[in-house]
């Protein structure tokens, strides 16, 4: 497994034969370990607080055990899966998953990429997020162009199959 910026790569082999990549965008790890240290700090302190206060403190204590949960859903839940069988999209209450030929073009947008789907659908992801005012290609413009890519390889297959490029670091900035 190798991980470049906020995305994952794992080989993937099918009896060894062949052997394909999947790709996984998540938010950012300083983002992911952020939150997650915040999680855990907050629920030691509150069951500190619970042996200290005992049922006094059970509405403070849920208060931050929702935080807590909210923070897991919107942050560190949400996630993006591109692999042989289609794109896997972890956001909202179920995760979504849309097979290659389904897919008919991606946008963008600062709240994540908007996956269209044939029959006008459209499924939305989290991450990976076009970051506003940013000039050049970003992280978000690279993925949405390679699901795009791949989706029309997997509906007509000519020549080699698309690989995902990650704009390199001089052109994010």
């Amino acid at each position: 497994m190798t991980k470049i910026a906020g995305w994952y790569r794992i080989r993937v082999s099918d009896a060894g034969t062949t052997t394909e990549t999947t790709y996984v965008w998540r938010a950012d790890r300083r983002y992911r370990i952020g939150a997650a240290v915040a999680i855990v700090v907050l629920l030691a302190l509150s069951v500190r607080v619970l042996m200290t206060y005992g049922y006094l403190a059970i509405i403070g204590v849920a208060l931050v055990a929702a935080l807590a949960g909210r923070v897991w859903w919107v942050l560190l839940r949400p996630k993006l899966t591109a692999g042989p069988g289609g794109v896997q999209v972890v956001h909202g209450l179920a995760p979504v998953h849309v097979p290659w030929p389904e897919i008919r073009r991606c946008e963008p947008t600062p709240e994540g990429l908007k996956i269209f789907t044939r029959n006008a659908g459209v499924v939305r992801a989290r991450y990976p997020q076009q970051p506003a005012r940013v000039a050049g290609p970003t992280e978000a413009d690279a993925t949405a162009a390679y699901l795009v890519q791949r989706a029309a390889w997997a509906r007509r297959p000519t020549g080699p199959m698309p690989v995902y490029v990650p704009p390199t670091p001089a052109e994010r900035s």
